[in-house]
């Protein structure tokens, strides 16, 4: 059973339920944790609608402004948070720059940064990495375009 305390009464609930269930016969293990949300659907929409907004601008493709914020960003976080064990990866590709293997390097580079995605950041990675990208397109004189809906998902 898995209760998300999201009310004061899902936390009642929770609680009737545990001691409803519960007997000297029958242990009950209770794991507390915080949950650790996905990106939402709207940072999605804003993500894409940003890419899409800052291509038509630069006059590149919107696979390569995803890209080039992917390396600039996500790369870095990957790497901090250690998502999907990308510090690994990234050091394994970075040994690759040190050894002078330089056409491995750019081509095991380009892999990872086509294969990462931000459905693996949390709401709150994605926050700051929608930041990031607003941040950067405002240094280079795009003003990204946020319409009311989506106000509230970076």
């Amino acid at each position: 059973m898995r209760f998300v305390l999201n009310s004061d009464s899902v936390v009642e609930n929770c609680c009737n339920w545990i001691a409803d269930n519960y007997s000297d016969e029958c242990d009950l293990e209770v794991i507390i944790q915080s949950i650790d949300e996905k990106r939402s659907g709207k940072q999605r929409r804003l993500q894409y609608m940003w890419y899409t907004q800052i291509a038509k601008e630069w006059g590149w493709s919107v696979k390569r402004v995803r890209n080039f914020y992917m390396e600039k960003y996500a790369v870095v976080m990957f790497y901090r948070d250690n998502i999907n064990d990308a510090a690994n990866t990234v050091d394994c590709i970075k040994s690759l720059k040190d050894q002078a293997l330089l056409g491995q390097y750019k081509q095991l580079k380009l892999h990872f940064v086509e294969s990462i995605t931000t459905s693996s950041f949390s709401v709150k990675q994605n926050s700051e990495y929608l930041n990031q990208v607003e941040r950067h397109a405002i240094s280079k004189g795009v003003g990204l375009l946020i319409p009311d809906d989506l106000k509230d998902c970076r």
